[in-house]
């Protein structure tokens, strides 16, 4: 009995599993029409929505660029006025400077000339200093040599002639230390 309700079972197995085949692999025609209008149905809502999904990403996409690019254009204004101003700053600062720099070099230039000026005039007035003292010691020579004159017809001690001579070499040796003095600072002033 057990195997004739097994021979029963797979009978009803197979005859279920042939109708089942029979309807999966053969579709009638209203039932493949209806299937793929189903199918396209489906397929153009979900083409829709994602058209409508890219649509609305696109706008948002769209509408961030042109934010981007108007923030990137205001950033970059924004930069060129920033580096306009401060290379006008440098450039104010530097005028500002070299015009400094021209005073002090036109003040250094006067300071230099007055500087030179005034060694002229100092040698100037050495050597007019040197003249008069040359004047008073000639002047004193022709007195000296005056009194020269009359201590020889006095027919004086030689010790005072050596005296007299003595001054003499050594007013002789003042006017030629000063003129090589006087000489020199002229040189330099040349």
């Amino acid at each position: 009995m057990h195997e004739f309700l097994v021979i029963l079972g797979t009978l009803f197995g197979c005859i279920i599993s042939y109708f089942t085949i029979n309807k999966f692999v053969f579709y009638t025609k209203s039932e493949i029409n209806e299937l793929f209008a189903k199918l396209k149905e489906e397929s153009d809502k979900k083409d829709t929505d994602l058209l409508e999904k890219v649509s609305g990403s696109y706008n948002v996409l769209k509408e961030e660029l042109i934010k981007t690019k108007d923030d990137i254009f205001k950033s970059i204004l924004e930069v060129e006025r920033n580096s306009t101003k401060i290379n006008q700053e440098i450039y104010d600062r530097l005028s500002k400077n070299k015009q400094v720099f021209d005073d002090y070099n036109r003040n250094m230039i006067e300071v230099v000339a007055q500087i030179k000026q005034e060694d002229k005039q100092l040698a100037t007035d050495f050597t007019k200093l040197l003249s008069q003292v040359k004047d008073e010691l000639k002047s004193d020579y022709i007195n000296r040599y005056n009194d020269l004159l009359k201590l020889i017809n006095n027919k004086v001690s030689s010790s005072d002639f050596d005296r007299l001579e003595n001054k003499f070499d050594k007013v002789t040796e003042t006017i030629t230390e000063l003129k090589t003095i006087v000489q020199l600072k002229m040189e330099e002033h040349e």
